[in-house]
């Protein structure tokens, strides 16, 4: 027997002992747990589930190596339960007549299943419109800002499910959408968000949000008037000076159109009660989308006192 002939007899030795002690070892027996998928089928079309079920059960089971591979090797083992009679609040332990909604081997020995109970909760559908919520961080490019809010389309999405969920429903968020170094107007696809998913449905997946960019300009305002606010009518209170000067930073459109009506100058009471310096910054109040830029002076001097 040649080189070539010894080498074929050693690995057919060598396979046929493989074989063999695996073959000795699937014979004994073995516990090992499995994950399977909890499926809950035939939901009536007027119901809907008010409470998430499990994705998943844990089987701990004992048999042979063989009937254990088999198992792991079974395409489309799940433990199945039947709603189509189901309605209400239905809880059940999961151990018993496990048969009936597991398809294993009857060679196999049940150990346990967790979880022991499961409850399911069956409630009417309805359905609602409400409207959408773009979740989004948009960084434009230096010298460029947008001009109004996204213009999200559709803007509403109608939702399907428990009534008990759907009720307290008032908006419906995206995923976060981003976006870097913009300078041009922009359009982006938002995925509506997936949460919830056990019990409702929506009538569209998907929203495009878009935004007018345009580049931005600066604008100074003088003699902008300093306002009171919740301040008790039996107070007299002066401020030095009475108004400021700022400086505000926006897209060219949204500045051509700003006035000082536009710009409020806001001394709150509260913040000359806490003061002990004798000295309070206003609050610059801004439309949207316009940044204020500079504040002259920004703090201001206060007089106050009590009418008689």
């Amino acid at each position: 027997m040649g080189i070539f002939g010894k080498w074929v007899t050693a690995i057919t030795a060598i396979i046929f002992s493989a074989g063999l002690w695996l073959a000795l070892t699937l014979k004994q027996e073995y516990k090992t747990t499995i994950l399977i998928p909890f499926e809950l089928r035939n939901i009536p079309s007027k119901l809907s589930l008010a409470k998430p079920t499990p994705n998943n059960i844990y089987l701990s089971v004992k048999g042979t190596g063989w009937d254990l591979l088999f198992l792991q090797l079974a395409q489309g083992v799940a433990y199945r339960v039947d709603a189509s009679s189901l309605s209400g609040k239905y809880t059940f332990n999961t151990e018993n007549n496990y048969f009936h909604y597991i398809r294993i081997s009857q060679d196999l020995n049940l150990i346990s299943i967790s979880p022991k109970k499961i409850t399911i909760i069956l409630e009417d559908k309805i359905s609602k419109k409400v409207p959408i919520i773009l979740l989004s961080h948009i960084e434009y490019k230096n010298g460029f800002n947008k001009i109004g809010g996204a213009l999200i389309s559709p803007d509403s999405v109608e939702l399907s499910g428990a009534s008990s969920i759907i009720n307290i429903i008032t908006s419906w968020q995206t995923e976060f959408v981003t976006a870097n170094n913009i300078k041009s107007d922009i359009k982006l696809n938002a995925k509506l968000s997936d949460t919830l998913s056990f019990s409702i449905s929506k009538n569209i997946n998907n929203v495009t949000a878009s935004w007018r960019v345009e580049s931005t300009a600066d604008k100074f305002y003088e003699n902008v008037p300093i306002a009171f606010e919740d301040f008790p009518n039996d107070y007299f209170i002066r401020t030095i000076p009475s108004s400021v000067n700022i400086s505000v930073r926006g897209a060219s459109e949204i500045i051509a159109k700003l006035t000082h009506k536009d710009i409020n100058a806001v001394v709150n009471y509260r913040n000359i009660i806490f003061d002990t310096t004798g000295k309070v910054s206003p609050k610059i109040i801004l439309p949207a989308d316009v940044e204020l830029l500079k504040l002259t002076p920004n703090n201001i001097q206060y007089f106050r006192r009590k009418n008689k």
